[in-house]
């Protein structure tokens, strides 16, 4: 169950890399004008008008990221936590040698390397860089998560985390060679058909200068029509 799943939220999280990709020059302006945005006022704008370009390109704002197969998973993990703590005969089981029953050195070192392999994994096909070292940084994090929760759950649990892991690399060997070509193909083609137009969009101008003036200008000017009165008076 958990496979399917896990391969259609990659399909959706793939769709909207490659399309992200396929829209840069279109999605880049907004994007840098976010960036340069000084006051509140032009961040809104900035941010509105990348939405817009988002939504009229059918690239959805929440990157199709979802939550539903690790939802999914949490009761399956509880309910082997939970044995594995309290339950009699789990608890002195014993799964190739390995007592299922205290906290296992082999299945933690396992388990560390084959999220970090699937980390790893997730790198290919990324032609995006700001993308890559994204991925990148979030590489360890996973890893290192499980490895701290291994250390001090038992070994029954750090299995369950092991064969996952094993079910996540074949997942992402399936979205790297299977769906990511197709979906890219897919993108460009119809790319192709309905070529995307350039945003434009006019840069805020006719702004009030409100810097002052050189007082040491208006001082002069002031002196020297008083001096000119002066003489006229004179005479």
């Amino acid at each position: 169950i958990i496979l399917p799943l896990g391969i259609y939220q990659s399909w959706k999280a793939t769709l909207h890399s490659e399309k992200m990709n396929a829209l840069k020059h279109v999605l880049e302006p907004h994007q840098t004008r976010l960036k340069e945005a000084t006051t509140q006022e032009e961040k809104l704008e900035a941010q509105q008008a990348l939405f817009a370009a988002q939504k009229e390109h059918g690239i959805s704002m929440f990157g199709g990221v979802g939550c539903f197969p690790i939802l999914l998973q949490m009761p399956f993990f509880s309910a082997i936590y939970f044995a594995a703590q309290h339950t009699e005969g789990v608890a002195q089981a014993s799964y190739l040698g390995i007592p299922l029953g205290s906290p296992s050195m082999i299945l933690v070192a396992c388990a560390g390397v084959l999220y970090y392999l699937q980390s790893l994994l997730s790198l290919h096909g990324v032609e995006d860089e700001t993308q890559r070292e994204q991925i990148k940084k979030m590489a360890y994090v996973s890893p290192i998560t499980i490895v701290v929760f291994s250390l001090i759950s038992p070994a029954s649990v750090t299995l369950y985390w092991v064969v996952g892991g094993f079910m996540m690399i074949l997942q992402q060997f399936i979205v790297n060679y299977i769906v990511r070509p197709k979906l890219r193909k897919k993108v460009r083609e119809e790319l192709a058909k309905n070529p995307p137009k350039a945003s434009t969009f006019s840069t805020p101008s006719g702004r009030k200068d409100v810097t002052p003036e050189q007082p040491t200008a208006i001082t002069s000017k002031k002196k020297h029509k008083n001096r000119n009165a002066g003489k006229q008076r004179s005479r």
